[in-house]
Order: structure tokens, then C-alpha cells, then sequence
């Protein structure tokens, strides 16, 4: 990640959006969560980034390049989290790397790259490592080569055990009808 320079544009007379306030300083603000970013609803900045915020009410404002350092940081945090909870995934669920790939449905090179930081998974792929790195036990039962998920989901095994209509099966419907109608 290439970090733009800081560009001194001094905002802290201007008032504030939220308050009115004319108390703007650099904050930093690693630590705030739920900042929304692309596909990601709310992301926890585990990077550094400072920017101008009001001192009464918090709100932020965007001075020149902030706007690409927030990106940055904020990929950063997700690479950052969906590597850990790589590692986390492994040393609970005691699986290879290779297997875990293959579990998630990547390739292994991917998940590598994932893990090294050198690539931001998709939102789905993020989600998925933060579930299972809550419930490790999700890998290892649920997201095996042989689990039925027939045999768990009642709502798909009805839906599959309900009989196809063959084409016999309409005309006899059809020729019942005929009859009723004479």
C-alpha cells in the first residue's frame, strides 16, 4: 500500500456540518467501526489514518486526499482481518490451508494470497472467514465433501422428496377435468 502525503490544508476554523462547532483537529481514527466501504457494510479500521474531525461531536470531514487514504486504510483493514481470521480458522479446525480452499471453493494459491495480505477477498469470501472464524467447528462439520445438506434443511428436503409431475401425470389430470366438464 503506497501512503500519499499529508497535504496541510488547515480546516480547523471551519464549522462543522453536525454541530456548528468551529473545533476541527487531525484525529486519528484506527479503531472506528462500521465505516462502510464498497460492498462492505461496516469495516473496523485496524490501520491508521488521521483526518479531520470536530472536537464536540466527532464528525468528520475530508480535507485534500483523505478520500484515497481512507480507501487504503480501509482495504488494509480488510486484508488485514481476513488473513487473521485465516489463521485463526487453521489453528482451530486443525486443516490445511489446502483443504480449507477446497472446503471454501478457491483455489489454494488464492487463499494464499488472501492470507499474505497481497489481495482483498470479496465481501462474500470476508463474511464467510468471519463466521467460520467465530465457529470454527462450521469447517470441519458443515463445509465437508460428504455433508448432505438435504439431511439438515427441512425446507430442501421437502421441497426434493415432493414427487416430479411426468407428463402422465397431466394428461390423466387433464382427461379427469374433461369429464367434469361434461
Amino acid at each position: 500500500m503506497s501512503r500519499r502525503p499529508e497535504i496541510a490544508l488547515d480546516i480547523s476554523n471551519n464549522r462543522c456540518g453536525g454541530c456548528g462547532a468551529k473545533t476541527y483537529a487531525r484525529k486519528n481514527v484506527k479503531g472506528w467501526r462500521d465505516s462502510p466501504w464498497k460492498d462492505f457494510p461496516g469495516v473496523l479500521l485496524t490501520v491508521d489514518l488521521v483526518l479531520w474531525a470536530c472536537r464536540e461531536c466527532g464528525e468528520t470531514a475530508s480535507g485534500p486526499g483523505d478520500p484515497e487514504r481512507t480507501d487504503e486504510a480501509v482495504e488494509a483493514s480488510v486484508r488485514d482481518q481476513a488473513s487473521q481470521f485465516l489463521d485463526i480458522i487453521k489453528s482451530k479446525s486443525g486443516l490445511s490451508f489446502e483443504e480449507m480452499a477446497r472446503r471454501l471453493g478457491v483455489a489454494p494459491s488464492w487463499l494464499s494470497s488472501i492470507r499474505s495480505k497481497k489481495v482483498t477477498p470479496s465481501f462474500q469470501l470476508w463474511n464467510v472467514l468471519k463466521v467460520v472464524a467465530i465457529d470454527p467447528k462450521l469447517m470441519t462439520e458443515r463445509m465437508r465433501p460428504d455433508y448432505d445438506i438435504l439431511a439438515e434443511n427441512l425446507l430442501l428436503r421437502d421441497s426434493v422428496a415432493t414427487p416430479k409431475r411426468t407428463s402422465e401425470d397431466i394428461n390423466v389430470k387433464a382427461t379427469l377435468n374433461q369429464k367434469d366438464l361434461k
